[in-house]
């Protein structure tokens, strides 16, 4: 579990630290502004499906810090 939170984290930074997000007040205005800017492709998102990867990120850097902790008291004992 550990591992896979860490290399989902670990490949999503990159990729949210290149995202341009878009605000748009319509369907049809997003649309239109997808079409401009993702001439190379890109990735469109909903604010759910946003709120879903800021959570796996949130959880990956708890899970993080928890095994930190967790080894630091190990060598801390040593």
């Amino acid at each position: 579990m550990f591992k896979q939170a860490t290399a989902i984290f670990l490949l999503s930074v990159p990729a949210l630290l290149l995202s341009q997000p878009i605000i748009a007040m319509s369907v049809a205005e997003a649309q239109k502004q997808a079409e401009v800017k993702c001439v190379e492709g890109c990735v469109v998102l909903s604010p759910a499906e946003m709120g879903a990867v800021e959570t796996s990120i949130q959880e990956a850097i708890q899970a993080a810090y928890q095994a930190g902790l967790k080894g630091w008291n190990k060598a801390a004992s040593l």
